[in-house]
């Protein structure tokens, strides 16, 4: 298992444990759009405290990828936090505002809110599918 990996799954084990014991049910029966939004949420303050590593072992990537394509992944997440941090001088927290859940096609839409280091706010989608119990960015 790559690092990013571990430490993804101690964050998704972590919030799972915090979420059933709170809840006392099962997976199956919470709320999969809520756990989805957490999920993004969490994947967005790693890339917050640096760890672009950790932001991209969340993307939903193909078993088949190969390093090329998850170093351009790396790439291409560093370039959004640059552009971030230039145009808005970064993001200084995400909340979620909502979350909508599709159970047949195991998707979700996280909706985010951006508040920037300039204190100008955005709202923003993120897709996501559930592959497997993990939620992961599409």
């Amino acid at each position: 298992m790559r690092n990013g990996y571990c430490q993804l799954f101690v964050v998704v084990a972590v919030l799972l444990a915090s979420m059933l014991g709170s809840c006392r049910g099962n997976l199956d029966n919470m709320d999969q759009g809520q756990l989805a939004a957490h999920t993004a949420k969490l994947y967005y303050e790693q890339l917050i405290q640096g760890d672009v590593d950790g932001f991209v072992a969340g993307i939903n990537t193909p078993a088949t990828a190969d390093e090329g394509y998850r170093a351009l992944l790396r790439k291409n997440t560093q370039m959004f936090w640059n552009q971030q941090k230039r145009e808005h001088n970064g993001i200084r927290s995400v909340d979620i505002v909502g979350a909508a859940y599709d159970e047949e096609a195991k998707t979700a839409n996280a909706y985010l809110l951006f508040v920037y280091g300039d204190g100008n706010t955005e709202q923003v989608l993120v897709p996501m599918v559930r592959v497997d119990s993990l939620w992961l960015l599409r």
